[in-house]
């Protein structure tokens, strides 16, 4: 098993990140993808990434949805710059996109769009994965992407809408440990060659913090839903994650 897309760099592991890590394991998590928000937290990865290994440690970087409308004048070329010279230790780029759930106000948006057009470039000329947040703006997002030549990833996808329109463009899908109707429609109607599974830790566990050993409950869901052995259905979609996450 694979956690597709995490945030051990997160403040809620600093207490226990040994044995975070150690419990995923443990638990038969061969890799944790873990994706940058900002630029602190991209630097951050990168440490952690000597620390624990690139072979369990996986990084992809960016400027979040979340944080671009809030960036200061210059930090997205000086991060766009940062994250080439550092392409060799990177996955892929991400998260990026649009979150139009939370953000509400144009020049936000816009602020979100100039961003991710910027990664999408840089994710294009390094022929990298991108992992894309689309919180309410699938639409948006999809019509962007259409730009660009690029391996998609969209995380933590819930929108059985648009998931015939992902699949027809060769975007992965990456289901999340959150229990959902939404979840299981996908998982039964998407292939197996499509899906991937994350926990997106620490959230999206409900009674706690979430942490990569708990992505089993993703696999396990997709097993139900496809009515599949357990082993066929990771070996399927652990293909897929070791096919795009490959530093």
């Amino acid at each position: 098993m694979f956690d597709a897309h995490c945030h051990l760099e997160h403040k809620d592991f600093d207490a226990d990140r040994d044995a975070a890590v150690q419990r995923a394991k443990d638990a038969g998590v061969k890799a944790a993808v873990n994706a940058g928000n900002n630029p602190s937290d991209n630097r951050k990865l990168l440490a952690l990434r000597e620390e624990f290994g690139r072979s369990f440690f996986k990084c992809v970087l960016s400027l979040s949805p979340h944080y671009a409308p809030s960036a200061q004048e210059g930090v997205l070329e000086e991060e766009l710059r940062f994250i080439e010279s550092n392409k060799g230790k990177i996955a892929g780029i991400g998260e990026t996109g649009l979150d139009f759930f939370h953000f509400h106000d144009e020049l936000e948006r816009s602020l979100q769009k100039k961003a991710f057009e910027g990664f999408l470039q840089l994710a294009e000329s390094l022929d990298l994965p991108v992992v894309i947040h689309s919180r309410n703006a699938e639409k948006e997002c999809f019509e962007i992407l259409a730009g660009y030549r690029c391996r998609v990833v969209l995380h933590c996808f819930l929108k059985p809408a648009f998931l015939q329109e992902a699949l027809s463009k060769g975007y992965f899908v990456s289901l999340p440990t959150l229990k959902s109707k939404a979840r299981e429609k996908i998982a039964k109607k998407a292939p197996l060659s499509s899906l991937l599974c994350e926990t997106d830790s620490p959230y999206l566990w409900q009674g706690g913090r979430n942490e990569p050993a708990n992505v089993a409950e993703s696999y396990a869901a997709v097993a139900g839903a496809v009515k599949m052995p357990l082993e066929k259905v990771a070996e399927e979609i652990d293909a897929n994650v070791e096919s795009l996450f490959k530093s």
